[in-house]
């Protein structure tokens, strides 16, 4: 009666909680509890299952009770409920039938795939059927792409890509004390003064082209801290001249850049870029002449070979 209470409520109800009813199961069956109950509910489905794929005809509520069923022995399949040998038995009878029954596979194959493939005594045969099914799919035609995304999904489930871990590129310790200088402490915990006194201690004619792409960085740079940056490089202008005329230059080359590559995923950049060079005038490091071509350039999305202002 116990078997019969779970086969309708899991079967023939929905599958929506038959996760929590086959932990239910395994741990009745694996704790001795009611031992029987495991063996006989897998017989009950495989059986079942094996009536219905047989018939020539399914109705309208035969494919979605399938389904239910190959979810349910995939569950008792991690479960160590259903043995490997029953679910492979499965699988291979969907394949045989693979354009009405390859979505149960990948049903099948969702859930307990990769506990197949992380098993040693059943990951051989796991591998070969999830390439298998996804060889079949490529050879078929007329295969919906519901259906090609679905045995996607199940090969990627079984057979998972192997992770390579990215390796990073390890800045020098200076240049990461310089980035955490201009964007993290800037204003938090150093003010601008504390900050050019420390940038000043370090052999300039080495980190002066990274000093540029630093002060530059509109990605990193904090919006409200910006004022500060350009403090910064007024101050650090009074001991290396060349280094001011560097940062505007690069400045205005990332404004025009933004406004030619025009991409809306950039615009939180553009905005400080364009801040960045507001304030630089602000501390009279760049002309008003220069403020003036780059609003006319802002105004009328100009390319490089279109007068400027000055010669209209």
């Amino acid at each position: 009666r116990l078997v019969e209470t779970i086969y309708e409520s899991c079967v023939n109800h929905g599958i929506h909680n038959t996760a929590y009813v086959d932990r239910g199961v395994a741990a009745l069956t694996l704790k001795g509890l009611l031992v029987d109950v495991g063996p006989v509910l897998v017989e009950k489905l495989q059986v079942n299952f094996a009536q219905t794929i047989a018939a020539k005809k399914w109705s309208s509520g035969d494919k979605t009770r399938m389904t239910a069923i190959a979810v349910f022995l995939a569950e008792l399949t991690n479960f160590r409920v259903c043995v490997p040998e029953d679910m492979f038995a499965l699988l291979r009878s969907c394949l045989d039938d693979f354009h009405r029954s390859v979505e149960l596979a990948c049903s099948a194959l969702e859930v307990c795939g990769h506990f197949l493939h992380r098993n040693p005594s059943s990951k051989e045969i796991a591998s070969s059927i999830a390439e298998l099914m996804f060889k079949e799919k490529n050879s078929k035609l007329g295969i919906s792409p519901e259906v090609s995304t679905m045995v996607d999904n199940a090969y990627s489930t079984c057979l998972p890509p192997v992770m390579v871990n990215r390796v990073r590129d390890s800045k020098p310790a200076l240049h990461q004390y310089i980035e955490k200088l201009l964007f993290v402490d800037i204003g938090t915990h150093m003010s601008a003064d504390k900050v050019k006194r420390q940038l000043c201690k370090i052999p300039w004619d080495d980190n002066e082209a990274f000093l540029v792409s630093s002060f530059t960085n509109a990605r990193h740079l904090k919006f409200n801290h910006i004022e500060l940056i350009a403090q910064t490089v007024s101050q650090l202008t009074r001991h290396h001249e060349s280094f001011g005329i560097m940062v505007a230059d690069q400045v205005l080359e990332d404004v025009r850049y933004g406004m030619e590559l025009n991409k809306w995923a950039h615009m939180q950049m553009r905005i400080t870029t364009v801040k960045l060079l507001g304030e630089l005038y602000v501390w009279r490091l760049v002309d008003s002449q220069t403020i003036f071509d780059t609003l006319y350039l802002l105004i009328t999305c100009l390319l490089y070979t279109s007068p400027s202002p000055r010669d209209s």
